[in-house]
């Protein structure tokens, strides 16, 4: 929840302080907004760092279990089928599986994209280079977005693998009658 409040905080700050597109260079934010980035910036990476330390721990709780999800139940049901002779059922769990693992891949690139952008956003000296701190914060809006939809994929991957895994059952039920 905590989490959630400081989101919506630095959404509010951004929406009120920046209410222009992306921009590409300085020209393209007028003078008074960057007057309000350069006032409300530390503000914003004060933010940014509670968010940054919650979130290093949400990706690692994370990373763990989706890595464990796969380690401990996915390969070795995989190894099971395709030794057991489920030839079907194996080859559509192991299909969902790699589509599975290149989900994973993208969250761990994705997040430590994220994580670059917000490590920049508050390394830089925003009241001296508003622009280039907005920049970051673009960038780590964009990368967030990403992490948001690789964490949906690989929500529809373990349902999908779910639902082989039931088929698999199922198989085994009439191979055993």
């Amino acid at each position: 929840m905590r989490i959630l409040l400081s989101v919506i905080g630095i959404g509010v700050t951004l929406l009120t302080v920046i209410g222009a597109p992306v921009a590409a260079d300085q020209d393209d934010i007028p003078p008074e907004k960057q007057a309000l980035i350069r006032q409300n910036c530390v503000t914003t990476q004060v933010t940014l760092q509670q968010i940054q330390y919650n979130d290093a721990a949400t990706r690692v709780n994370r990373g763990q279990g989706y890595e464990s999800l796969l380690s401990r139940l996915i390969i070795p049901l995989n190894t099971r089928a395709t030794a057991n002779g489920f030839n079907s059922s194996a080859t559509s769990l192991t299909a969902t599986t790699n589509k599975y693992q290149t989900s994973l891949s993208n969250f761990k690139k994705h997040y430590d994209s994220y994580d670059d952008a917000l490590t920049g956003a508050l390394r830089v000296k925003c009241q001296e280079k508003p622009i280039v701190f907005y920049h970051y914060l673009v960038e780590a809006r964009k990368q967030r977005s990403n992490l948001a939809s690789d964490v949906l994929a690989l929500t529809q991957f373990i349902e999908e693998y779910h639902q082989n895994a039931i088929k698999l059952k199922s198989e085994v039920q009439n191979n055993v009658q």
